[in-house]
């Protein structure tokens, strides 16, 4: 029992520095997120492909430059959209509502008729059929979809509009695939520099709390005070100075743990006082896949390490002490 008691310990004291690190990593990513706005970016180079049609993008361009600028989106920006006549990429906005873009881009389709005067926006289903099958910004591909999903919806104008906006939808959806790929490459590469920085070495952490009891309660505590104190899952601020308080926090909360974390106890200077011992090439290659295991860890994030913990922590509470004889 005291065995099985001292690994869950164990294990909780690791998922426990692995959130605090997490949270770390986590705001970092969000922290850089705000700075290079890169799911505007990613939600931008969504709508060309998907207005693109056959790998069409000398049409696809215009279009998507003339609905970025119609006034339904425009008013989406974050301060202002160009700079120069050009798309500022940072202020590009980060989602486009699917009914927003939808009348936007039918308006922009409809003010682009070849003619005279610009057609007024589409009112009924056979405008809208009118405005897709005329114009020339879109390529004869992207108009057939278009024009079965609005045979779909027959003379109902709403449904033909809500056609659209499912095909706007799935559409995009590759768009939260792409940023969310990129914001796992992001979290892993923060989290690898965030280890080395902090000499972050999972194999010496679990050494020093297999053999340092004390250590070992002293963490324990600290969880579990974490998991009153934060009954649900932790999310990461909403702006930069939440962003930088919480990071703040965290750095705070894992120092007071006092484990072997820091340059100040490298295990560099470990592997010197052990030369005789074992060989300085050893130490290091175990040095290096104490990083990569905190690394890995870090990056599956703080809401993946709260699960464990709060999951662990119930587990160990379930067990009961042997009755004595």
């Amino acid at each position: 029992m005291n065995a099985l008691s001292a690994i869950l310990d164990v294990i909780i004291s690791l998922s426990f520095v692995y959130l605090l690190l997490s949270l770390i990593c986590t705001a970092s990513v969000e922290y850089l997120e705000i700075l290079l706005k890169k799911r505007g970016r990613f939600l931008r180079l969504g709508l060309m492909e998907l207005l693109a049609g056959d790998n069409n993008d000398s049409l696809a361009k215009p279009l998507v430059d003339a609905v970025y600028n119609n006034p339904l989106v425009y008013g989406l920006y974050q301060n202002d959209a160009k700079e120069g006549g050009m798309f500022k990429p940072s202020n590009l906005p980060s989602y486009i509502p699917s009914n927003t873009f939808v009348l936007a881009l039918l308006d922009e389709i409809a003010q682009k008729q070849t003619g005279d005067q610009p057609a007024a926006p589409p009112k009924t289903v056979d405008d809208i059929a009118h405005v897709i099958a005329n114009t020339t910004l879109l390529d004869d591909g992207q108009k057939r979809a278009l024009a079965s999903l609005l045979a779909a919806a027959k003379d109902d104008y709403n449904a033909a509009i809500k056609q659209l906006e499912t095909w706007y939808d799935t559409g995009t959806q590759r768009v939260s695939g792409w940023y969310r790929k990129h914001t796992q490459q992001l979290s892993l590469i923060i989290a690898a520099v965030l280890v080395v920085c902090l000499n972050v070495n999972t194999l010496a952490i679990t050494q020093a709390l297999m053999v340092d009891d004390t250590l070992r309660n002293q963490i324990v505590a600290n969880a579990d005070a974490y998991m009153v104190k934060n009954p649900a899952a932790p999310t990461a601020g909403v702006n930069e100075k939440a962003l930088q308080d919480q990071i703040q926090d965290t750095q705070m909360a894992l120092a007071s743990l006092k484990l072997p974390i820091g340059w100040q106890r490298s295990e560099a200077k470990a592997g010197e006082k052990q030369s005789g011992e074992k060989d300085r090439c050893v130490a290091y290659v175990e040095i290096f896949f104490g990083w990569l295991i905190s690394a890995i860890a870090i990056s599956f994030g703080a809401p993946f390490w709260f699960d464990v913990l709060n999951k662990v922590m119930q587990f160990r509470s379930a067990l009961k002490p042997l009755p004595k004889a």
